[in-house]
């Protein structure tokens, strides 16, 4: 983004009387080789960077046949303006202003962009520091920081670049680390480093508007509409409200809007200076950098990262029969694919090597990961693990299901409802936290523990493949079983249930006897070739050297079941059974499951939710052994993360039904609020409601300017219809808007208001570009200042009526809509403003 010359052929064209002869004139003089769907020759129109860039001698001809044109006749122009006498110095300044702001001159450019810039810094940083509180989504991004700064370990569904670049603000900021973020509401008294943290993603907020600014004026070379872009961005009290808090918002569209405006830059290099140029070069790698970076703040960004992959394959669509096609392709390759992937990964190297602690409570943030993953972090209960390798009668032990973000298998107290199934049965469900209510022994078929330790007497006998057994539930003295009726959500499987047998946890006390087929489980291990031959080769390596390495006794020791490396299934063998142990991934109800895992009996004996790992495995009487050989390299635990991320991504769903969520159809039309914060201080996010309007009304006109070009270009009407900058910009400006915003409408998830936000980012720029480009074709350069004044004076005064429900207003109670300070201000009854 670069200034343009006040001097040279551009600067003084522009200003002429007859520039628009130039504009039909130059066109002529232009490379006919170019593609036609491209503007290059509308780029060549409006470039005031690089004259030189015009072909041959007739574009030198008529460079000074117009310079000599200009020299004669502007002084007559301007004593034909002359002004009367009282009014002349103020009227002709204002005029020249006019004309310096109609011709982009270098110090009319500068004005703009530094003024704009100013404009957003200041709306930015002020009230920055209300409320002095926790808000909103501060309370986890905070407390992210928080685990950063002390190497703890935790899980989140977004990417780790936009918290590492948070992180990275709060040690420049100063801060130890030490402030917990428990709930919204918690005082920052003590800790004035948090406001400078707010300040850092303020900055990346502000910096949205010079980006707007260099987007527009890169696709236009209009500076009414770069400067309308820019005011925009920064009138819009929604961005306002994301922009000055401690959130992922402020990285995620800095890194788009910078991704967006890299692309403009690559496509003015490419057209001006040529393809394989330096800086068409340096302008790859830098998209190339920015679209690594938006994707690592959130999955997101990769709408910005498919935007820019269909600019890409339209580019070398227009190149196709040329002879370097290989060399541009894989230039591409390089910088737009091979560059995202290495930043992207780069960022969870940093990540994977400051989270080495496990410290949350109950290994909460971690217990859904592998015991592979875990093993890595110091303080879990998986690290340096040494226990029996050999599942054995009577041990206790844990099952973990080895689905992705499994959990432990687990009883309590909770029974299900009479309706459900009678006689209450306890709930049986799965859990990622790992406590006391995990524990489960393993049973003999009849045979109870005889021991005071509860184990059974004699050497232990090894689980194997195809064996019966009880699971006993320690917690609640309870065998886990599988009924007739109908599981309560999954209708098509089995209920799974525990039912209380003795009331000491001492088995021992109690004579052996037969209990009901429903509480019986048959072992079968799981393994595929892979699995199998690891298993042999495993037994081979155990063998001493006196003994012999017969087939019969890798047989035998391959059908054993293993801690930790045996997948298996239980298949109940009640009455009505037939079915597998099942984690459903559906919650139990509320109202009297409290949404617990649903864990039911299914017929589908190929399901991997039925497979099931011993975790940990306890009995004293067994020999020990470690484990490291399981724990996953840097690649692997890569894969698993991502693997977990978009699992609980599509489990974000809504629960119930809140005013906080919203549906994509209500976000175009400023239909929806989300009210942050209400303790003794309300801040409300809140789109101005009049930049809303016009991008709405923009969407449309921008489809219509699409519509015409093709008709133009089908029909062949004479050029001068409509602009070709205009129409070709418009529809990639639109393109970006409908990237982002209509996948929201097939995202299986909880949405809410800020989801619409990157978005409207495009929108702006949008309504921008044709509104500049609109009021450049006034004949008059006061008439194009004049408008753009007043659309920027309706900017600011509806940032003035609406500023204040994103900066925050202290508040003397609850909402109530009949008292409220901005009730004039509603255009909906529903907003609570």
């Amino acid at each position: 983004m670069t200034a343009p010359s006040t001097s040279g052929r551009h600067s003084q064209v522009l200003l002429h009387p007859l520039d628009d002869r130039h504009d039909k004139e130059l066109p002529q003089a232009q490379d006919g080789k170019h593609d036609k769907e491209l503007p290059q020759t509308q780029v060549g129109r409006h470039d005031m960077e690089q004259p030189q860039a015009q072909d041959g001698r007739h574009d030198k001809e008529l460079s000074h046949a117009q310079e000599s044109r200009h020299d004669q006749t502007l002084p007559q122009a301007q004593d034909h303006r002359s002004c009367p006498r009282l009014y002349q110095s103020a009227s002709c300044s204002l005029i020249q202003i006019a004309e310096e702001f109609r011709s982009c001159s270098s110090q009319a450019w500068w004005t703009c962009l530094v003024f704009s810039t100013l404009v957003t810094a200041a709306t930015r940083a002020y009230y920055i520091s209300k409320p002095y509180t926790v808000i909103w989504d501060e309370t986890h991004f905070g407390k992210m920081i928080s685990l950063y700064m002390n190497r703890t370990y935790f899980f989140d569904v977004h990417p780790p670049g936009g918290k590492l670049m948070l992180t990275f603000f709060a040690v420049l900021s100063g801060y130890n680390g030490s402030f917990a973020f428990e709930k919204p509401g918690d005082s920052y008294e003590g800790y004035p480093q948090l406001v400078g943290i707010r300040l850092m993603c303020a900055l990346l907020g502000t910096a949205l508007a010079p980006l707007a600014f260099g987007c527009v004026w890169t696709m236009t070379r209009r500076l009414p509409a770069a400067l309308l872009a820019a005011l925009m961005v920064t009138a819009e009290t929604g961005t306002l409200t994301l922009t000055k808090f401690i959130l992922l918002d402020p990285p995620l569209m800095f890194f788009m809007m910078a991704a967006f405006l890299s692309m403009c830059r690559l496509h003015h290099a490419t057209h001006r200076v040529g393809a394989s140029s330096a800086p068409q070069w340096g302008w790859l790698s830098v998209t190339g950098l920015c679209l690594g970076c938006v994707v690592s703040v959130k999955f997101v960004g990769l709408f910005t990262v498919a935007l820019v992959g269909l600019y890409t394959a339209t580019q070398l669509w227009q190149i196709f029969a040329q002879s370097r096609m290989a060399h541009h392709l894989l230039a591409r390759i390089a910088t737009l694919i091979i560059i995202p992937i290495l930043v992207y990964f780069g960022f969870f190297v940093i990540h994977d090597a400051l989270l080495i602690y496990s410290n949350s409570p109950y290994f909460f943030q971690e217990a859904t990961h592998s015991p592979g993953f875990q093993m890595r972090l110091l303080g879990n209960n998986l690290h340096n693990l040494s226990q029996p390798a050999d599942v054995a009668f009577g041990n206790l032990v844990t099952l973990k299901n080895t689905g992705i973000g499994g959990g432990y298998l687990r009883s309590h107290n909770f029974t299900y409802p009479y309706d459900v199934i009678p006689g209450k049965k306890q709930q049986v469900t799965v859990a990622g936290v790992k406590d006391y209510n995990n524990w489960i022994q393993i049973l003999f078929l009849e045979d109870n523990p005889d021991q005071e330790n509860g184990l059974y007497s004699g050497p232990p006998e090894i689980l194997e493949d195809g064996d019966v057994i009880r699971l006993f539930h320690i917690a609640t003295s309870s065998l886990i079983g599988c009924g007739e009726h109908a599981s309560p959500v999954s209708i098509k499987h089995n209920i799974v249930f525990s039912q209380s047998m003795v009331k000491d946890l001492n088995l021992s006390k109690f004579e052996s006897w037969r209990p009901d087929s429903a509480f019986l489980w048959t072992v079968f291990k799981v393994e595929d070739d892979y699995d199998r031959r690891r298993t042999v080769t495993a037994a081979r390596e155990q063998l001493t050297e006196d003994q012999t390495a017969s087939e019969e006794a890798i047989s035998w020791t391959s059908s054993s079941i293993k801690a930790l490396t045996s997948q298996v299934q239980f298949q109940c063998l009640g009455k009505y059974g037939n079915c597998f142990l099942t984690w459903s991934q559906r919650k139990l109800p509320h109202t009297w499951g409290f949404g617990g895992e649903e864990v039911s009996c299914s017929r589908h004996k190929n399901d991997p939710l039925s497979h099931w790992i011993f975790e940990q495995n306890s009995n004293p009487e067994l020999p020990n052994t470690t484990f490291d050989g399981l724990q996953l390299d840097l690649v692997n635990r890569f894969l698993e993360s991502h693997k977990i991320m978009k699992f609980r991504n599509s489990r974000m769903k809504e629960v119930k039904h809140s005013r906080y969520t919203q549906r994509p159809w209500m976000w175009p039309i400023g239909y929806s609020v989300h009210t942050w914060y209400d303790n003794n201080f309300r801040v409300s996010l809140l789109g101005n409601p009049f930049i809303f309007a016009v991008n709405f009304v923009g969407l449309f006109t921008a489809a219509i300017i699409i519509i015409c070009r093709s008709y133009v270009t089908k029909r062949s009407v004479p050029q001068g219809v409509v602009d070709d900058q205009l129409a070709y910009w418009c529809k990639w400006l639109l393109l970006a808007y409908l990237l982002h915003y209509l996948p929201i409408f097939g995202m299986d998830r909880v949405l809410y208001y800020h989801h619409y936000f990157p978005a409207l980012q495009f929108s702006s720029l949008l309504t921008a570009s044709q509104l500049g480009n609109h009021f450049c074709s006034f004949r008059s350069p006061v008439a194009t200042a004049a408008a753009t004044a007043a659309f920027i004076a309706a900017l600011g005064y509806s940032f003035f009526l609406y500023c204040y429900v994103g900066y925050g207003t202290p508040t003397s109670g609850p909402y109530s809509p009949s008292n409220s300070t901005f009730r004039h201000l509603r255009l909906y009854e529903h907003w609570e403003i």
